[in-house]
C-alpha cells in the first residue's frame, strides 16, 4: 500500500513519502554543499519523514484530509521521532565521529516540527533523551522495515551515514581549532559549544527549508524556488547605482560642497574596500554622509568579486526600510530581485486567553492546505537583495520554533549590512558577537556594521573579531569635522520640565526658526506633546504643519506623512513645520529640520537625532536641544534609561557640544557597557543567562541529577528549547495586524476575507499587505480583541476594525477622537 506524505486538497492528489523524502534530500544537499555538508543534508532529507511509513499515519492523514474539522491532538501521529531514535540507537555508542554525528542528526530530525529541543534543559531535564531513549513508538518496527524497502537500501544508508559523519567531524575539528585559539580555558569551552550549537542550527535550518519548500511546491502546484544570474545582476545593479551617483547635481554653496566632497570620499573608499576578503568590518561615518548608498556600493562590488549569494540590509526600524528600499528599488529598477521583510503577516493565532494569558501561536497545526500555505508564505530570503529589520534578523539567529530559523542558512556566503548598529539591544551583545563570528569564520559571510556612533563591540568580554583593517574609511576625524553642522545645548533641569513648558518652547522656536523636530523616548510622551501642540495650533493664527509619527501607524501612512514633511521642508515658500515623533525618525531617515529637540537619552541617540538637523548644510548651523521631562516612565525601557543615566553623568564633566566627538562617544559606550555588564549575556529573571544556555549550559549540567541521564554521555548539551522560548529582541512579543488605512488598506482588508484559490494571487496580496501592517504588543492586541476590534481571516491574517485607526495617531487603544490636523 502506497505511503502518503501529503494530500492536495484541490484534487486529492497524493505525494508519497518516497517522493517527498527524495525531493527534500535534493534541496537539503544543495543548501548544505558550500559548508561541506552535502551528504549530511541529503541524509537528513531522506530520513526526516521515516515516521510516516506506517499504516497508522496513512489512516491519520486520510482522516485529517477528509474531515472538515481538526482532529483531536491525541489522534495525531508523532512522525518526527522515529528517524532520530534509529540514528541514536545505532550509532551513538560507536566511534567518537559516529557518536557526534548521531547527536547532530537526531536533534535536527526529531525537532523538525517543534523547533530545536534541549540536549539538556536548564532545569536538568532532557527532552532530547526522553524522545530518543524513552518515547514508545508502537509502529517503530513497521516504519523501519518500510524505510529500507521503499526509500533506501541498508548498504546505501550505511555509506551515506559514514560520509555525513566524516563531514560533521571535519566541521567539528575546524570549530575546535578556532576555540583553542582562545587564551582563557573557560572561554575555549564556551566558544566550542556555542559554535557547535550554531552548526546544528544551520543544518536544522536547511532541513526545515527543504522540507517546507517541497511541501509548498506540492500543495500549491508551483515551484517557489528561483534561480538568479547573480554575476550579471551584481554588475547591472552596480552600473545603475553609478549612473544614479553621477547624476547627483553639483553644489555651488561652499558648505554644501564640503559635505558633498566628504560623501564622495566615503563612497569611493567603500568601493575600493570591496577587494578585501570576506570579513567583519566597520563603516563608522557621520549621520547624513550617505552610508546607505556607500555601503551598497561596497556590497555590490564585493558580491561580484567574491561571488556572494545575496545582500541583506538590516535596519532597526520599519520606517527606514520604507525609505531605503524605495530608493534602492528606484535605482535598480528590478522589483522581483528585492524584498522587504519586516513583519509576520500570517499568524495562526488563538485570540482566546491561554493559561499564561498570552496569544497562542501554533507552529504545527496539522496537514491542512491552509497550514502548508501559511508556512510557504514565510519569506525564504532567496532573492539577491533583502531589506529586513533587526528584530527579524535576531529572531532568525536565536528565536525558538521553526518559522524564523528556516531562514538561517540564507545568511551563508552572503553580505549582511547592519545599519545603525548602535540600536542593538545590550542584552543581545554576546549572542550577537558570537553568532557573527561563526557566520564569518565558518559560513564565509561578510558583515558590515554601519553607524555614526559605533558601539565598542570589539572591546567587551566576548568581542566581535573584526578583520584587518576593521575600518572601511580612513581619516575619520577629518570626515567628522567636515560634517559638523549643529550646535548642541543641554537644557535639562533638576526634576525635568513640565510637558506644557516643552511644548511652549517648541512652538516658540518654530515661530522663530521655522522648522522643529521633537523626538520623545516613548509613544505616550510623543502623543502628549502632540496634543499640547494641537492646542497651541488651535489658539494661534499661524499656519503651521503639525505632524505626529509613530510605530502605531502603518508603513504606508508613515511614508505619506514623511513625503508630506519633506515637501514642506524643501518648499521655497518656507513653510513652518513641527514634527513630534518617537525615535523611529532618528536613525537613517533622510529629513532635515533647523531645530531638533531630543528627550534625554544615550549619546548615540542624541547624535542620531542631530543627524536630522541641518542635515545638508542648509544654514551655517542648526540647533539641537537636549531636554528632560517630568513624569517620563522609563522603568521598563532599560536600554533608554541606562543610556540617559550614562549621558547625564558625562554631561556633568563635558560640554554638550562635545557629544559628537568620536573620542567622547567611546567614553560614553565604555561607561554604558560597564553599567550593563550583567545584561550582556542576556540575563534571565531566574539568574541564568541565554549565552550559557547556548554554550556550556552550566545551569543544565549542574541540575542534571536524575539517574536516567547520569549514565548517558552526550557530546552536546545546549538548551536550545529553553533559549528559544526565552529569547525576545524586545521584552514583549509583537504581532502584525492589517489596518484599514486609506482606500488601498480598506480594499486589502476586504480582499483578505475572500476565499483564495490562486496561491500566487494570495502571495501577492500578502506582499502588498506589509505596507498596511502595524506591529502590536500582545497586551495591546488582547485589549483590542476584548473590545471587538480585531478580526481574523481563514488564512490567519489579523485585521483591525475601521474605527480603531486614526489619521493622526494610528492605532487607537481606546475609542476617542484625535484627528490629524494641518493648519
Amino acid at each position: 500500500m502506497e505511503s502518503i506524505a501529503h494530500i492536495r486538497n484541490e484534487n486529492n492528489e497524493i505525494q508519497s513519502v518516497r517522493e517527498h523524502s527524495l525531493n527534500t534530500a535534493d534541496f537539503a544537499e544543495y543548501f548544505a554543499a558550500n559548508l561541506g555538508l552535502s551528504m549530511t543534508g541529503r541524509l537528513m532529507g531522506i530520513l526526516h519523514d521515516m515516521g510516516k511509513l506506517c499504516e497508522s499515519f496513512r489512516a491519520y492523514i486520510i482522516a485529517s484530509h477528509e474531515n472538515t474539522t481538526s482532529l483531536k491532538s491525541g489522534q495525531k501521529i508523532d512522525h518526527s521521532t522515529a528517524a532520530a531514535k534509529y540514528i541514536y540507537a545505532k550509532y551513538h555508542n560507536g566511534s567518537d565521529e559516529e557518536s557526534l554525528a548521531s547527536e547532530w542528526l537526531s536533534m535536527a530530525l526529531l525537532s523538525h516540527h517543534t523547533g530545536l529541543e534541549n540536549f539538556i534543559g536548564q532545569n536538568g531535564s532532557s527532552h532530547f533523551l526522553d524522545r530518543v531513549l524513552n518515547k514508545d513508538l508502537p509502529y517503530y518496527d513497521e516504519v523501519l522495515s518500510n524505510f529500507f524497502k521503499e526509500i533506501i537500501s541498508k548498504e546505501e544508508f550505511k555509506d551515506l551515514f559514514q560520509n555525513a559523519a566524516h563531514e560533521i567531524a571535519a566541521l567539528n575539528n575546524k570549530i575546535t581549532g578556532f576555540a583553542d585559539d582562545e587564551t582563557d580555558e573557560a572561554r575555549q569551552g564556551e566558544v566550542y559549544y556555542f559554535y557547535t550549537g550554531m552548526a546544528i542550527k544551520m543544518i536544522f535550518s536547511m532541513l526545515i527549508d527543504a522540507d517546507r519548500l517541497d511541501t509548498a511546491n506540492f500543495m500549491a502546484e508551483k515551484h517557489f524556488e528561483r534561480s538568479w544570474d547573480l554575476e550579471n545582476i551584481w554588475k547591472e545593479f552596480a552600473a545603475r547605482l553609478q549612473v544614479h551617483l553621477d547624476a547627483i547635481p553639483r553644489e555651488t554653496d561652499l558648505k554644501k560642497q564640503q559635505i558633498v566632497k566628504a560623501r564622495q570620499k566615503i563612497s569611493d573608499d567603500c568601493f575600493a574596500f570591496a577587494v578585501h576578503e570576506p570579513g567583519i568590518y566597520k563603516l563608522s561615518v557621520p549621520t547624513g554622509s550617505g552610508k546607505t548608498l556607500a555601503s551598497m556600493r561596497f556590497a555590490l562590488e564585493h558580491a561580484h568579486k567574491w561571488h556572494k549569494k545575496r545582500i541583506l540590509v538590516v535596519i532597526p526600524y520599519t520606517s527606514i526600510i520604507d525609505q531605503n528600499a524605495r530608493e534602492i528599488r528606484n535605482i535598480f529598477a528590478m522589483d522581483d530581485a528585492i524584498i522587504e521583510h519586516h513583519s509576520n503577516v500570517i499568524e495562526n493565532i488563538d485570540l482566546n486567553k491561554s493559561n499564561e494569558d498570552k496569544i497562542v501561536i501554533n507552529e504545527d497545526d496539522g496537514y491542512s492546505d491552509q497550514a502548508e500555505l501559511r508556512r510557504s508564505m514565510t519569506e525564504r530570503w532567496d532573492v539577491p537583495v533583502i531589506f529586513t529589520t533587526q528584530v527579524q534578523l535576531l529572531n532568525t539567529l536565536f528565536a525558538g520554533g521553526t518559522k524564523s530559523i528556516r531562514r538561517l542558512h540564507a545568511l551563508e556566503d552572503s553580505i549582511i549590512i547592519f545599519d545603525e548598529i548602535q540600536t542593538l539591544p545590550v542584552k543581545c551583545s554576546f549572542l550577537f558577537n558570537e553568532a557573527l563570528n561563526f557566520l564569518n569564520r565558518f559560513c564565509n559571510t561578510t558583515v558590515v556594521l554601519c553607524t555614526a556612533t559605533q558601539p565598542e563591540l570589539g572591546n567587551i568580554e566576548i568581542p566581535i573579531h573584526y578583520s584587518k583593517p576593521p575600518e572601511m574609511v580612513d581619516n575619520l576625524d577629518s570626515i567628522f569635522a567636515a560634517f559638523k553642522r549643529v550646535r548642541l545645548e543641554n537644557i535639562c533641569v533638576p526634576g525635568g520640565h513640565e510637558i506644557g513648558e516643552i511644548a511652549a518652547m517648541i512652538w516658540q522656536d518654530t515661530l522663530e526658526r521655522g522648522t522643529v523636530l521633537c523626538i520623545a523616548n516613548t509613544t505616550s510622551m510623543a502623543r502628549l506633546l502632540y496634543e499640547h501642540l494641537q492646542k497651541h495650533a488651535e489658539e494661534s493664527e499661524e499656519t503651521i504643519l503639525l505632524v505626529h509619527l509613530s510605530t502605531k501607524m502603518c508603513p504606508a501612512h508613515r511614508k505619506l506623512l514623511l513625503d508630506k514633511l519633506r515637501k514642506a521642508l524643501n518648499s521655497p515658500d518656507h513653510f513652518k513645520v513641527i514634527c513630534v515623533s518617537t525615535q523611529l525618525i532618528e536613525a537613517g531617515v533622510d529629513i532635515s529640520f533647523s531645530t531638533v529637540y531630543r528627550a534625554l537619552a544615550g549619546f548615540s541617540s542624541i547624535a542620531q537625532a542631530a543627524g536630522r538637523c541641518n542635515r545638508h548644510g542648509e544654514s551655517s548651523y542648526g540647533v539641537v536641544k537636549i531636554f528632560n521631562i517630568q513624569g517620563e516612565q522609563l522603568l521598563y525601557l532599560e536600554d533608554i534609561r541606562k543610556g540617559a543615566q550614562a549621558a547625564m553623568d558625562l554631561l556633568q564633566r563635558i560640554k554638550a557640544e562635545d557629544i559628537l566627538s568620536p573620542e567622547i562617544m567611546k567614553q560614553y559606550f565604555a561607561a554604558y557597557y560597564h553599567s550593563r555588564e550583567e545584561q550582556l549575556r542576556y540575563r534571565l529573571k531566574s539568574g541564568q543567562n541565554l549565552y550559557d544556555a547556548l554554550s556550556f549550559n552550566n545551569a543544565g549540567k549542574n541540575n542534571c541529577l536524575e539517574e536516567k541521564y547520569r549514565t548517558e554521555y552526550l557530546c552536546n548539551m545546549q538548551a536550545f528549547r529553553d533559549a528559544g522560548r526565552a529569547f525576545q529582541v524586545i521584552d514583549t512579543q509583537t504581532i502584525g495586524v492589517l489596518v484599514p488605512y486609506g482606500e488601498k488598506g480598506h480594499k486589502l482588508a476586504v480582499s483578505m476575507n475572500s476565499q483564495f484559490y490562486d496561491k500566487a494571487e494570495f502571495y501577492n496580496k500578502l506582499k502588498e499587505a506589509q505596507q498596511y501592517m502595524v506591529n502590536l504588543f500582545s497586551y495591546e492586541l488582547r485589549h483590542l480583541a476584548d473590545c471587538g476590534a480585531i478580526g481574523q481571516t481563514e488564512y490567519g491574517v489579523l485585521i483591525l476594525r475601521d474605527e480603531f485607526y486614526d489619521e493622526g495617531i494610528g492605532v487607537k487603544l481606546e475609542m476617542q477622537k484625535n484627528d490629524f490636523i494641518s493648519i
